[in-house]
């Protein structure tokens, strides 16, 4: 049997986790210039910039950042260019709640 290197002891920088997290992160306005959060056409709304900066993505686990299935051409309902968004980060770099206020 085979034991794979978790290395947990290791611990990543921060700012190679955002790196790694940046390489994932689609554009905030989408190819038509249109926001990903509100929609509006060359949004420039604090409140969407200020998500978008805390957003963490990961590849869609529905489609595996395939879009959808090749096969059937049906298109992946959860993610955006093949990536899902995950729980933002807080200003102190600890995850966010949203249902809890700040």
């Amino acid at each position: 049997m085979t034991t794979l290197d978790y290395a947990p002891e290791r611990e990543v920088s921060q700012e190679r986790a955002r790196r790694i997290a940046d390489a994932v992160k689609p554009p905030r306005l989408n190819f038509a210039r249109r926001c990903l959060y509100c929609l509006e056409r060359e949004c420039d709304s604090p409140g969407c910039e200020a998500m978008y900066a805390r957003s963490r993505w990961v590849v869609c686990p529905e489609c595996d950042g395939r879009e959808g299935d090749e096969a059937s051409r049906a298109r992946c309902g959860w993610c955006t260019f093949g990536v899902v968004e995950v729980a933002p980060i807080g200003p102190d770099g600890a995850g966010v709640d949203e249902a809890e206020p700040a």
